[in-house]
């Protein structure tokens, strides 16, 4: 499963890398665009600093750390729980960060996202496969999470462990806290005896 999970992000952020390049060679400047399928999907060239819709314009370098922390944090949740992971949600997550990491390189590389792919049909952001990665991964997630029973499993058994670690660490703190309590009086009593012995020399 690990090799095909591998060979499921090397493939998505390639054909996304792949496909940016041709949109850049095919459509030449900024703006431009050709027809796909009419009505419906057309290619437009599109440099984007922000997030669908304008969003966070020029924030580049913010993106840039939001995106890698996203993506450390799933990479840690996958290889903590890969053993009762479920092979779904497993998939959802390497697609989501394939997503990521397609656009993680062009900001880094270029300071901004290249997008290329928009809907006739419908007012929507020009967008790109490591958009659309994401937004799939997502709804995987969601599904696998909520509607499949060994999701639901997954979950519940998350939770249960958390409540667990949860249980133990507030026996641990109470166990250091009478442990503390009980040392009390025995330095108490040593240091009344130290200062009856001083007494007693002086005398």
């Amino acid at each position: 499963m690990i090799i095909a999970l591998a060979a499921i992000f090397a493939v998505l952020v390639a054909a996304d890398q792949v496909t940016k390049v041709l949109a850049a060679d095919m459509l030449k400047t900024v703006g431009s665009s050709a027809e796909f399928i009419p009505g419906f999907i057309r290619f437009e060239y599109c440099e984007n600093t922000g997030m669908a819709w304008g969003l966070l314009s020029d924030k580049t370098f913010l993106l840039t750390i939001v995106s890698a922390a996203m993506v450390a944090i799933l990479v840690y949740f996958l290889v903590r729980c890969y053993k009762p992971m479920p092979n779904l949600i497993k998939a959802a997550i390497v697609i989501i960060c394939a997503g990521a990491v397609g656009n993680l390189i062009d900001r880094i590389a270029f300071n901004y996202v290249r997008d290329f792919i928009a809907f006739d049909f419908v007012d929507f952001p020009v967008f790109n496969i490591a958009d659309s990665c994401v937004t799939i991964g997502v709804i995987i997630l969601a599904v696998g999470l909520i509607f499949v029973k060994s999701g639901r499993e997954f979950l519940k058994a998350m939770d249960e462990e958390d409540k667990k670690k949860s249980e133990e660490r507030k026996a641990r703190r109470m166990e250091s806290k009478s442990s503390a309590q009980s040392a009390e009086p025995e330095g108490t009593d040593r240091s009344a005896e130290s200062t009856e012995e001083t007494e007693n020399d002086g005398e």
